[in-house]
């Protein structure tokens, strides 16, 4: 399995514990009860147990940093039931939450496309990724992980991901900014796999 959440992969697992939790709240409040029958508390309890084996083993194949950032997550969430003539009024506040990041979603986009040419293209943090601040920021604000299998090197890594510089350019850079002008500031490994896309694009 992946090393880091995909989107869905998140909330999946963020559903699990937040079931996990309500699991475990349900069988105290019935161990409250001496009428409780036995059968139905040992359903419960393997449930239970079964359930935290899961999530356990899924957290053993997480990276360390996806891990903790996942604990944070989760800490900041939990179930809510509510009539279903408000669940879609209380969807869109939480759908609303998540496009904003002190700033709108799509302005945050356009932010983080134009800080790429100029840092991760530039890393000088190859080997010590991990004590990265922007690689921090774009865990906490969810950014999500261009190489989601990634164990040895950073997950936003694009150069590694094999994405095709040449087609990012295009799609990302400002307008203005002619895109041979831009790969002449690459360093020498960005803009080797530059020279690499730009020759296939006119093949």
């Amino acid at each position: 399995m992946n090393t880091y959440f995909s989107r869905t992969e998140k909330i999946l697992m963020t559903r699990m514990m937040l079931l996990a939790g309500l699991l475990g709240e349900t069988i105290r409040e019935y161990e409250k009860s001496k009428a409780a029958d036995a059968a139905f508390m040992r359903g419960l309890r393997t449930a239970n147990t079964w359930l935290g084996k899961s999530i356990e083993r899924r957290y053993d194949l997480l990276d360390n940093d996806a891990a903790k950032d996942f604990v944070r997550h989760v800490k900041h969430m939990d179930i809510l039931f509510v009539p279903n003539d408000k669940a879609k009024e209380e969807r869109k506040q939480l759908q609303e939450m998540q496009d904003s990041l002190y700033m709108s979603a799509d302005t945050f986009s356009k932010l983080y496309a134009a800080v790429i040419p100029y840092t991760c293209c530039r890393c000088p943090r190859k080997k010590d990724f991990r004590q990265c601040k922007l690689r921090e920021i774009f865990m906490e604000t969810g950014v999500f992980p261009i190489d989601s299998k990634a164990t040895d090197a950073c997950q936003y890594d694009y150069l590694a991901a094999g994405i095709d510089l040449m087609e990012w350019a295009r799609q990302n850079l400002q307008d203005g900014i002619e895109i041979d002008d831009w790969a002449k500031q690459l360093p020498n490994e960005s803009r080797e796999k530059w020279e690499e896309t730009k020759e296939k694009s006119h093949a």
